[in-house]
């Protein structure tokens, strides 16, 4: 049998940068290079970097030759060799592989030869070395890039050398790649298989690109996250869509949020309570590194075990040091009808104790609920909704409390129903079982919790490593949160086959209309239904 070829693009192809945009690559590096400046917050100087930089990139072919023409217009904090290393390691954090390509590879490798080439003007060397720390690149693969052979992609030379040295026939050889002209028009004309291969960015990440940003690209950054990490994820498509574009934004900002507020305010210690908020509390320790001050705890807590055993939870409280003195404290929790905290608080302050704050993603809001006769507590919530529904739009949230208490806040736990002491100690007494009603068609809620929280935190590294972390009020207030409420209210269909494996009750959260099955929501099971073409004029505003 005759010896078959197989060739890949790098970049958009077998890796995506974190960034997205390979601009927003100089965004990120412009940042650490603004670090060693005179005047670190200096945003035009930070742009001209920019700019200075993208330009320098389409007339020469090699970083140090990047850097050289650069050097020449702007006052560079390092030498030339220290900003090219600079800008590779910033290259190597932002990279991370696409695991469709990576299976397709490996296919391929079993088929014939493999190679991989891009036009592009980083080192062969540093490629590979990368391609081979994300599984690509093994033994008897070959790569071939533009700046080393004076040769393109997008002109046709890169494959015509290719051809040549490697003595490989047009007809037996097949490139993948995502550019329309450089990876597919150009080698179909030579005679090569061209497949094309577009990870396109899905609906709420094209319309984060559209965000104003008249200083940082944050924005379009996430955007860039969100598609890159959804890629990057080995767990089913309809997982990864749902938990990068609609939970991660939200959770994630909304912790960050959260541990920022309560530095600033003072508070040492953050309580997450039992159980919506466990995934919440394993992304706060993810990211606790920002916030050293901070004394991070999980809460077994119910409305049940308080109300019921008042005395029992005091002092389950003392011994963990939700009940301090001198500590300021606060309870993280993602709803409230503005009766839990105030009841706490008059328990805390009638036996000596200091009152505690609270935080929440949604609840009532109520004129006296954040006041205490004598001692003041913070009562935050950040979707507000009113006491009758339909009043705004955040209020359709009150209807949809099964999306975000058990779609976003997924756990196996068992509920807390009382606390007993044990040996002098205090702990919480749970229910003989978990309790939940929440099932799934194809896993278990145990498994599909740990693949979810794996997805969380691997973005919350993720905006680590892209700087976001120092933009999360912005990307909660003016991304997560809307992107929240325009699915509850205009959901794209996109997004709903994962809703479609859950059942509460045994009964769907999104169906098919014509299978007859009653399921709970009827504005996802119209959508979820429908042709695409119908349900883009239903979801458009």
């Amino acid at each position: 049998m005759k010896q078959r070829y197989y060739s890949f693009d790098i970049f958009d192809t077998c890796v995506a940068r974190l960034c997205g945009e390979p601009r927003h690559l100089f965004d990120i590096l412009s940042k650490k290079v603004m670090e060693s400046m005179e005047y670190p917050d200096d945003e035009h100087l930070r742009q001209v970097f920019v700019t200075l930089r993208i330009e320098a990139g389409q007339t020469e072919s090699t970083l140090e030759s990047i850097y050289a023409q650069v050097s020449t217009r702007f006052p560079l904090p390092l030498s030339i060799n220290e900003m090219m290393a600079l800008e590779v390691a910033t290259e190597r954090e932002m990279l991370v592989a696409i695991l469709p390509t990576l299976r397709l590879v490996e296919t391929a490798r079993r088929k014939g030869q493999v190679l991989f080439i891009s036009d592009m003007y980083l080192a062969s060397s540093f490629l590979k070395e990368r391609l081979i720390e994300l599984g690509f690149f093994k033994d008897g693969d070959k790569i071939f890039v533009s700046n080393e052979w004076d040769a393109r992609k997008n002109d046709g030379t890169l494959y015509r050398l290719i051809h040549e040295q490697e003595g490989i026939p047009y007809r037996r050889w097949h490139h993948y790649g995502d550019n329309n002209h450089s990876d597919y028009s150009i080698p179909r004309k030579l005679g090569i298989h061209a497949h094309k291969m577009k990870y396109d960015y899905l609906p709420y990440e094209k319309k984060w690109m559209r965000i104003p940003s008249y200083q940082y690209p944050w924005s379009s950054i996430m955007a860039g996250v969100s598609r890159a990490m959804r890629l990057h994820n080995n767990g089913p498509e309809h997982q990864s869509k749902f938990v990068c574009d609609i939970s991660a934004p939200l959770m994630v900002s909304f912790v960050l949020n959260v541990m920022r507020d309560a530095s600033k305010k003072g508070i040492q210690r953050l309580f997450f309570c039992a159980r919506d908020m466990h995934s919440y509390y394993l992304i706060a320790k993810q990211l606790s590194n920002h916030f050293p001050s901070l004394e991070l705890k999980y809460l077994f807590i119910s409305s049940e075990a308080v109300y019921n055993n008042a005395s029992e939870a005091l002092s389950y409280f003392k011994q963990i040091g939700l009940a301090s003195c001198d500590i300021p404290t606060a309870i993280v929790d993602t709803n409230t009808k503005g009766g839990t905290l105030p009841f706490l608080n008059e328990m805390l302050f009638t036996n000596g104790f200091n009152t505690i704050s609270g935080y929440y993603i949604t609840g009532i809001t109520q004129t006296d609920v954040s006041s205490h006769k004598k001692s003041p507590f913070h009562f935050n919530i950040y979707i507000p909704y009113a006491q009758r529904t339909g009043q705004t739009k955040a209020s359709k949230i009150i209807g949809m409390r099964i999306l975000y208490e058990l779609v976003f806040c997924l756990n196996y736990h068992k509920k807390a129903i009382g606390y007993e002491s044990h040996d002098g100690l205090w702990r919480p007494l749970l229910a003989d079982d978990t309790q939940d009603v929440l099932s799934f068609k194809d896993s278990d809620i145990r498994s599909m919790k740990k693949s979810n929280d794996k997805l969380l935190l691997d973005y919350a590294t993720a905006l680590e490593k892209t700087g976001l972390v120092a933009y999360c009020t912005e990307i909660l207030n003016l991304l997560a949160l809307p992107t929240f409420i325009d699915f509850i209210s205009y959901p794209p269909k996109t997004y709903l086959p994962y809703l479609n494996d859950f059942q509460l009750s045994g009964t769907s959260f999104v169906g098919r209309l014509y299978k007859r099955k009653h399921s709970i929501w009827k504005r996802g099971n119209i959508i979820y239904s429908l042709p695409s073409l119908f349900t883009n004029f239903i979801t458009c505003k």
